[in-house]
């Protein structure tokens, strides 16, 4: 319920990106398997924002980005995607350039308001040679078949495509946030790398956008511990038309962090999207709680989500409440042991299993019930801070 216009609470809809209302999408094949070349365009530039790979080796798309990002001043027009391969030949920057300028003169698009994503096969030559501008232009359209064609572009395969849209209120202003996205498997034939892209209507700087973005993707995907290393593709960008009719958003305000807030929140369901398509077993959610900062609380995740042990106990339906006790240790902070307090549940129930300083003990047959859950949820509070961050893997 809204209470004096706020509201927490994101309502799912369907249209992917083309929830957002003036953004246009298409998917095409243009001689693979499937669809293989895809577009997302706004009727005028807007303010765009972008987090790309952190590896030191990243691939042409995003070389061509950080040019013409520079150039825009933070503003773009379209995204325009590539989803067959991967090549880190000055070729294929060419390639990507002059299909830009082909866009150009189609469309009237400033290339230098044009972002490039590509994903997969890494080191598979790239070609556009049967790509149509005329055809990819032509087919855009506003609806929600429109967006899961550009979806198909960056998934593995034509059933994996996925996508999400959502609505939410800024004060008494109904908003809206869509988004299409893949996580990679570094394996053969597979695409590569975290490929997530947001359109919202709310008007917003360029450079708040962008603050929120880079927050954002801290707290949720970089904290998503599924399909091993970053992979030099990793593109997360989000478009911002500002057809919603908020108050401009142009300061770090209320408004800004309501924002801020939403788009982390459909970030991390993005992230659980992303794991269960992956999860053998399940998906598994650990919260840290109560740190004295953002940094005490990821570094802590950092180490519990990446415990062999633990989640080969889960996979077993056995959890070891004594790995995350010395994963706190091994964080280096001051941690008092009267703190911690360690919690598990699952569709199957919920358990306490240390509080006081103490393990609580139970039996292994009342901690596999509730860990042969499909999914799990651990919350660990360390103090009485007031940070919390939260990670996902799969077991």
């Amino acid at each position: 319920m809204r209470k004096n216009g706020v509201n927490k609470q994101l309502t799912q809809m369907e249209g992917g990106v083309c929830a957002v209302n003036g953004i246009f999408a298409n998917g095409v094949c243009c001689g693979g398997e499937k669809a293989d070349f895809g577009l997302i365009v706004a009727k005028k530039r807007v303010p765009l924002a972008c987090v790309f790979s952190k590896e030191s080796i990243f691939s042409p798309s995003i070389a061509v980005n950080k040019k013409h990002l520079k150039t825009n001043g933070s503003q773009a027009q379209a995204i325009l995607f590539y989803g067959s391969a991967v090549d880190f030949s000055k070729e294929s920057v060419s390639l990507m350039e002059k299909t830009c300028r082909e866009l150009e003169r189609k469309a009237n698009i400033s290339r230098d308001e044009i972002i490039i994503v590509s994903t997969g096969e890494i080191g598979k030559p790239f070609t556009t040679t049967n790509f149509s501008v005329d055809t990819l232009y032509n087919g855009l359209g506003e609806d929600n078949e429109k967006s899961l064609s550009v979806a198909r572009v960056i998934a593995p395969s034509e059933d994996r495509a996925m996508q999400v849209a959502y609505s939410f209120y800024l004060g008494d202003t109904p908003c809206k946030i869509g988004a299409i996205f893949q996580k990679g498997i570094h394996s053969a034939n597979s695409s590569s790398g975290t490929v997530c892209c947001l359109t919202t209507d709310i008007a917003i700087t360029p450079a708040l956008l962008q603050k929120a973005l880079s927050s954002a993707v801290k707290d949720t995907l970089d904290l998503l511990f599924v399909g091993g290393a970053c992979s030099p593709c990793d593109t997360i960008c989000i478009m911002a038309n500002g057809t919603a009719n908020n108050y401009k958003i142009a300061f770090e305000d209320t408004d800004y962090d309501k924002f801020r807030y939403f788009l982390g929140q459909t970030l991390f369901q993005i992230g659980m999207q992303m794991a269960s398509r992956y999860a053998q077993n399940g998906v598994f959610v650990c919260s840290v709680v109560g740190a004295k900062s953002k940094r005490v609380a990821r570094n802590a995740l950092n180490i519990i989500i990446r415990l062999p042990s633990l989640l080969r106990g889960l996979r077993l339906g056995e959890f070891s409440v004594e790995d995350i006790v010395c994963a706190l240790h091994e964080t280096g902070e001051t941690i008092r042991f009267d703190d911690i307090a360690i919690s598990v549940q699952s569709a199957k129930g919920s358990l306490s299993l240390w509080e006081d300083g103490k393990r609580v003990i139970l039996s292994k047959e009342t901690v596999k019930k509730v860990c042969d859950g499909e999914d799990l949820e651990v919350l660990v509070s360390v103090g009485k801070g007031n940070y919390d961050a939260s990670a996902i893997s799969v077991f």
